[in-house]
């Protein structure tokens, strides 16, 4: 890539410029955590850019010669594109089994700028929903714990992100329990990782005769997915 490629025309500052206005426009400063999800966003947008420069001028300096050998090709939907595949693309949570969390057995493969790929094969995958799931495992005790649980906050250890949200218990494909954690916002904070390391810190549960409605145990999961 030259350095040309890499310069921004007056047509991608004006984008930036306009994401950077209504993101100014909505801040709440109650809500700081969006800082860091626009800052990831942004600097996604600056790398689209600056790489559909650099397809655009190849383009353009092949004109005539390139003899249908080359072809750019715009993604079906936008959202959050990432460059690697692990097959874990279609994963349903009903389908979750122990062997899941073995991080070990864990595979992927990452797309750089400038490999060859063989034809027909996935380089990049769009994440187009916002909505986000993750798994834990559950034992026989964490089970019984939290049967009746409706919702918990639980803190990612990476960046100390506190997050209340949905929970739910589910039997998986091995027939063991798993705890369901449903997220409607940082995905983009997240999108690149497959497990990561999270504390429960406080959790709600259905008001019975045999449980209290407010506990605020901790305990710790070093996996998910």
């Amino acid at each position: 890539m030259s350095e040309d490629d890499k310069k921004l025309s007056d047509d991608n500052i004006s984008t930036l410029k306009e994401e950077l206005y209504t993101f100014t426009s909505n801040y709440d400063q109650m809500n700081f955590d969006a800082v860091y999800d626009f800052k990831n966003s942004l600097q996604g947008m600056v790398v689209e850019l600056i790489n559909n420069n650099a397809v655009q001028n190849i383009y353009s300096s092949l004109g005539d010669s390139q003899n249908g050998i080359f072809q750019i090709k715009n993604p079906e939907n936008s959202g959050i594109v990432e460059y690697y595949i692990d097959n874990y693309e279609d994963f349903k949570v009903e389908d979750v089994k122990e062997s899941d969390f073995d991080k070990d057995n864990y595979t992927f493969v990452k797309i750089n700028s400038g490999d060859l790929v063989e034809k027909d094969s996935p380089i990049y995958k769009t994440i187009t929903q916002e909505e986000w799931k993750l798994v834990i495992m559950l034992d026989d005790t964490n089970y019984e714990k939290y049967r009746f649980t409706t919702a918990m906050q639980i803190r990612f250890k990476k960046d100390d992100t506190k997050v209340t949200t949905n929970f739910e218990i589910i039997e998986g494909a091995d027939h063991k329990h798993y705890g369901v954690l449903t997220f409607q916002k940082y995905l983009i904070k997240y999108a690149t990782e497959r497990f990561v390391d999270i504390e429960i810190t406080d959790y709600n549960v259905v008001n019975t005769s045999d449980n209290k409605k407010k506990n605020n145990d901790k305990d710790s999961s070093d996996a998910g997915i």
